[in-house]
């Protein structure tokens, strides 16, 4: 999965979630300042998982605050499977 296809997947989901409007979410401003907290974060997480196949911790989200880190974070993790 592209990094593109995973910004926007991430951009729709935390919109849909936190209701905001996906226009008004910055790629490379910190989630935390649209609302995420720790039981979205885990609902995210999971998400994640079962989308791309992989193991997440959700801290990941703390670690990779902004869309465009977290999603070139993954990418990388799906180039080593």
């Amino acid at each position: 999965m592209s990094r593109e296809k995973i910004e926007q997947w991430l951009t729709d989901r935390l919109a849909s979630l936190l209701g905001v409007d996906r226009e008004d979410i910055d790629l490379e401003k910190s989630i935390f300042t649209y609302g995420l907290d720790s039981s979205v974060a885990l609902s995210l997480t999971g998400e994640l998982e079962a989308m791309l196949g992989l193991e997440l911790d959700p801290i990941l989200f703390w670690e990779y605050p902004k869309i465009s880190e977290l999603s070139e974070y993954l990418v990388a993790e799906l180039a080593q499977k």
